[in-house]
């Protein structure tokens, strides 16, 4: 994916041990989630997109209510302009 490399880059989500930020392209948005804790959490931002693919689970993340992350975890989540 380009996207990991091409694009503007934002600051979404800032916090201790919880960090959010997306890269945006023509073709697509790719929205990096980090949990560092070693509890689970509820994080509220805007990623000013509805929903995508998880790439490393492969599963559809919406981001409407917010998102729950396990502990110590990572989620890339891709978001296609072109479909």
């Amino acid at each position: 994916y380009r996207i990991f490399t091409d694009g503007d880059y934002t600051q979404v989500y800032i916090q201790n041990e919880q960090f959010v930020f997306r890269r945006r392209s023509e073709k697509g948005q790719l929205t990096a989630i980090f949990n560092i804790a070693d509890h689970p959490v509820h994080m509220d931002f805007n990623a000013e997109v509805e929903e995508g693919i998880d790439l490393i689970t492969k599963k559809k993340q919406t981001f409407d209510g917010g998102i729950d992350m396990p502990e110590k975890s990572v989620s890339l989540v891709y978001t296609d302009w072109v479909k």
